[in-house]
């Protein structure tokens, strides 16, 4: 079963920005510059932890992964143009 979280990161170095946004676009969707939410089994979670680590630089970077109950994503407020995706909306290949 899938979970969702809700994924920010802030990185200094602007190579390692693009690679995390890059990584960050396979495994969901983004919902601003630095934020996506993305719908992930525990298995693609762990993977997606240990590839985020191997990018980052512990020292000068920084990711806030939030996992997101169901009850928490039904009140979700979105104002503007941008909506948050629900699982059933997504398809990962």
């Amino acid at each position: 079963m899938k979970k969702c979280y809700l994924i920010s990161y802030d990185i200094s170095d602007e190579k390692r920005l693009r690679k995390m946004a890059k990584l960050l676009e396979e495994y969901g969707y983004r919902v601003q510059k630095s934020v996506f939410v993305c719908f992930l089994t525990e298995f693609m979670y762990e993977t997606l932890r240990q590839k985020i680590k191997l990018l980052i630089d512990l020292h000068q970077d920084r990711v806030r992964i939030y996992q997101l109950c169901r009850s928490c994503q039904k009140t979700a407020e979105v104002e503007g143009i941008t909506e948050v995706p629900q699982e059933e909306d997504f398809v990962i290949v």
